[in-house]
């Protein structure tokens, strides 16, 4: 089985209407059969970070043993 791939992408701008903004980002990556999650820079120690709790929302998610009901909200678990 090959891993998932993940992209961790950085990009400093304020946003408007962060739920807009998380609904179209969440379309886009869906409607190529991905997902994705905006997470605020601030309250992030690094890229590492971000692919541990990936990395524990998955396998949490694979043993059935997830928090919540989809992978976006078990990383934000996991991030948080």
């Amino acid at each position: 089985m090959t891993a998932p791939r993940i992209e961790v992408i950085g990009v400093r701008r304020g946003l408007r209407d962060p739920k807009a903004t998380l609904a179209e980002f969440q379309g886009f990556v869906r409607s190529r059969g991905g997902w994705g999650q905006l997470l605020d820079a601030d309250h992030v120690a690094g890229r590492d970070h971000v692919l541990s709790a990936a990395d524990h929302a998955r396998r949490a998610i694979d043993r059935g043993l997830a928090s919540s009901g989809t992978s976006e909200l078990e990383l934000l678990l996991y991030v948080s």
